[in-house]
């Protein structure tokens, strides 16, 4: 999602910002955020897809699964990942909590209020000095300003923010700041929306026939008070770009087509979502392919670094899938659709390091390694047929096999349909530090 706002927002920022048409720029804005945030929650993979069918490489061997002692856990478990996580957390929590603040202080005035219905708007009268301001139909003044003779022009302002559902765009900012705190481009998007609505706004005053002259000062006379983050304001921060903007002539019709230069930006995005399940699905079928060659070709530790062989993982296992049982059943290493366990590589990774038990005599002795388990899932879904492929030492190695053959049935394996057996390959490292 960050990304994708990092890409939209330089189009906004380059070509669309100071032009006129401030609706237009609005709802660009309001689209870029919604598109960033549920592309990657659509699956554009199929596009890719077509290229792949003729080869069914699906081998779920899991990644090195490491198993050490519990001490040896415990001081592994404020890794990097776990503090940048509780980072995250804080600051959502923070960001969060100023958001309930600035709600209770938007409550707090309105209780504070005395309402007034003023041609079919409600107007909350406020016995302090406030920069006048909306939230949705609401409308917040002092009761200096009701009383002023500009007091029609600010109802036309403001009631412009209701009728326009600014606050609406605010609140879905303020939730995304929330969730993506640590991402600037996010509080300029808040920022830019905020200018567009004040500049909508006034575009409404305007239209009115208020007398620009008078409007400009008016806007310097109330850019006063205490401003509220949720609400849309008259504020002094943005007065002077209001008033260039107004001065500023209207742009034309054609220049709509700089949105054009958003068009590539967003073909890029669909095309990066739509390569990264496919170019994710591959480095897993690759990875696991390799896993399986070097199990089934072991190698001493000395020659873990030398490159496996370049010929194509589907004319390896084709060679070698001939193997059969001891009834003459076939045992496949590839098939259309590979054994799963119960509730999948994350449940069997729990299964595997609650179960092992790093042995204490090797433990005692600084002993450590990896040691590959092949084993066979039945076409009945049985864990059967377990061997060391390669071992380490007795201890470590007895230990795996007996956590391996205690695993409960899987979902078997299936070749044209039919259930089959399939061998699959397990590596367990045993690690102190």
């Amino acid at each position: 999602m960050g990304l994708g706002l990092w890409l939209c927002y330089p189009v906004y920022r380059y070509f669309l910002r100071k032009e006129t048409f401030f609706e237009f720029n609005r709802w660009y804005l309001v689209f870029s955020i919604s598109f960033s945030m549920l592309l990657p929650l659509i699956d554009l993979s199929f596009v890719f897809n077509s290229s792949q069918e003729g080869i069914k490489i699906a081998m779920q061997v899991l990644p090195v699964i490491t198993v050490g002692s519990e001490y040896a856990r415990a001081m592994k478990t404020l890794t990097f990942t776990n503090i940048a996580l509780l980072i995250y957390c804080l600051g959502c929590v923070f960001v969060f909590v100023r958001f309930i603040i600035q709600f209770f202080q938007l409550w707090h005035i309105f209780q504070s209020s005395q309402v007034k219905i003023i041609n079919n708007h409600k107007v909350f009268v406020v016995h302090k000095t406030i920069s006048p301001f909306s939230f949705f139909n609401f409308i917040f003044i002092s009761n200096e300003t009701y009383n002023s003779e500009d007091f029609e022009k600010i109802i036309i302002h403001e009631s412009a923010h209701g009728q326009q559902l600014h606050s609406l765009d605010l609140l879905f900012v303020e939730i995304l700041s929330i969730l993506q705190w640590f991402n600037p481009i996010v509080w300029l998007y808040r920022k830019s929306l905020k200018e567009t609505h004040e500049y909508l706004a006034d575009e409404a005053v305007l239209e009115q026939g208020c007398n620009i002259t008078r409007y400009r000062l008016l806007l310097l006379n109330q850019a006063v008070g205490i401003p509220v983050s949720l609400a849309s304001n008259l504020n002094k921060t943005l007065t002077l770009k209001r008033l260039i903007m107004m001065e500023k002539q209207k742009s034309s019709p054609i220049s709509r087509l700089k949105i054009v230069a958003a068009l590539p930006v967003i073909a890029l995005m669909l095309i990066a979502y739509a390569c990264s399940d496919v170019a994710d699905e591959a480095i897993n079928k690759q990875s696991a392919t390799q896993n399986e060659y070097n199990a089934q070709n072991p190698k001493s530790d000395a020659d873990d670094k030398t490159p496996i062989s370049q010929t194509s993982p589907k004319e390896e296992f084709n060679a070698q899938n001939a193997e059969v049982d001891a009834n003459g059943n076939p045992i496949f290493m590839i098939v259309e659709e590979m054994p799963e366990y119960p509730g999948g590589e994350d449940a069997l990774r729990s299964f595997l390091v609650q179960n092992i038990k790093y042995p204490a005599e090797a433990r005692d002795k600084g002993i450590t390694g990896k040691v590959y388990i092949k084993f066979c899932v039945t076409s009945n879904g049985k864990v059967d047929l377990a061997s060391v492929v390669r071992g380490v030492n007795p201890q470590l190695d007895a230990e795996a096999m007996r956590v391996v053959q205690s695993l409960p049935d899987w979902q078997p394996g299936k070749q044209r349909g039919k259930a089959v057996s399939v061998w699959y390959t397990i590596p367990i490292k045993f690690a102190l530090q």
